[in-house]
């Protein structure tokens, strides 16, 4: 898979916020977009469980939220957009890896995302999600995954790995319509 994204907005990490995204793509056109952001992305955000708990945070007397380390790293990632593109070098170009060390496409450096979470693997304009038997587990629009088993995706499907993290999986153009309506 070459899906390469071109504009140069991604920031080091490889995501881009959505506030961000959604000012450059006010200033082009569907076409643009879809030239410049070919890939399928994921649009993150926390899970109802974590944003109910305050993130992970307590809240003291004062009524101010204290948020630990732990916190801090789930939130780095809320309303980001990542590419579900092929990092150079890396094996098995239709596949797309996930998880929380360098050595995946995507990574999301959080503590309920396994080293090795998942992976995505696209087949003549299918998706499918897969969870590698991560130790928190990976659920698609609700429904918990069986490990090591294939599940189609389509654009809008919720993915969440562990109990903290979703993902939105779109197309470019379901992307682009999200930064129109946003």
């Amino acid at each position: 898979m070459s899906t390469q994204v071109t504009a140069g907005i991604l920031e080091e990490d490889g995501f881009v916020t959505f506030h961000r995204l959604r000012k450059w793509a006010a200033e082009h056109s569907l076409q643009d977009f879809e030239g410049s952001y070919p890939a399928h992305a994921l649009m993150l955000g926390l899970s109802d469980e974590l944003r109910n708990s305050g993130a992970g945070g307590r809240s003291s007397e004062a009524g101010m939220l204290t948020l630990n380390q732990s916190s801090l790293d789930y939130l780095k990632y809320v309303a980001k957009v990542g590419f579900l593109t092929k990092r150079p070098g890396l094996p098995f170009p239709r596949i797309i890896s996930l998880g929380r060390t360098t050595s995946n496409d995507v990574v999301i450096d959080v503590r309920s995302v396994s080293k090795l979470h998942g992976h995505f693997e696209t087949r003549d304009g299918d998706w499918s999600f897969s969870d590698n038997d991560s130790t928190s587990g990976s659920w698609l629009n609700g429904t918990r995954l069986e490990p090591k088993r294939g599940y189609p995706l389509k654009s809008g499907d919720t993915l969440r790995f562990g109990p903290d993290m979703e993902a939105v999986f779109l197309t470019p153009a379901a992307l682009y319509a999200r930064t129109r309506t946003a």
